[in-house]
């Protein structure tokens, strides 16, 4: 009844296929649409099943496989994101070093404030300097390291340091 189409390993030879032979924009592009029409599928599945009521006249199995489905997509939907990620060329404008980083922050719910608190931290840069940097108040960078300790599970200032070296958001300088 409410089976989804598991379309992962197509997607993937079309994220591989399309690498092989265009830019890094043209694969963003297209895999953008490829993503958000699955997870648009999900959400109106979800959606006409949650405003009909429609569990009230489902047996428990439905139900689960109903659930299972949605999982099923929204996991595919991020493997294909993953594929997305792997298959870019290095060398291209939005898919270098630098997006990645930024792309691997945002995917922890990261902010570009809290990403560049982050890399600022690990340059040995203190909160008075970031904010003067900034232009805003400590607190207001107090705030920022608060949400970035508690994204990224670090306790204090040294675990976020190490957090951004081993994630390669900075390099060690000679």
């Amino acid at each position: 009844m409410f089976q989804i189409e598991k379309s992962h390993t197509h997607t993937s030879i079309e994220v591989q296929r399309a690498a092989a032979s265009e830019t890094g924009a043209e694969i963003v592009a297209f895999s953008r649409d490829n993503v958000l029409n699955m997870l648009t599928e999900l959400v109106e599945s979800m959606e006409v099943v949650c405003s009909r009521n429609v569990f009230a006249q489902l047996s428990t199995q439905e139900i689960q496989e109903a659930v299972t489905s949605w999982y099923e997509l929204a996991y595919t939907s991020l493997r294909s994101i993953q594929d997305i990620l792997r298959h870019l060329p290095t060398g291209s404008a939005p898919a270098g070093p630098a997006a990645r980083k930024k792309v691997d922050a945002g995917a922890l719910g990261m902010t570009e404030r809290e990403y560049q608190l982050a890399t600022l931290l690990a340059h040995s840069m203190s909160l008075k300097d970031i904010a003067h940097y900034w232009g805003v108040s400590e607190k207001t960078v107090r705030n920022h390291l608060a949400n970035v300790s508690r994204k990224l599970n670090c306790q204090d200032r040294v675990q976020i340091v190490l957090y951004a070296l081993r994630a390669g958001w900075v390099e060690l300088e000679s």
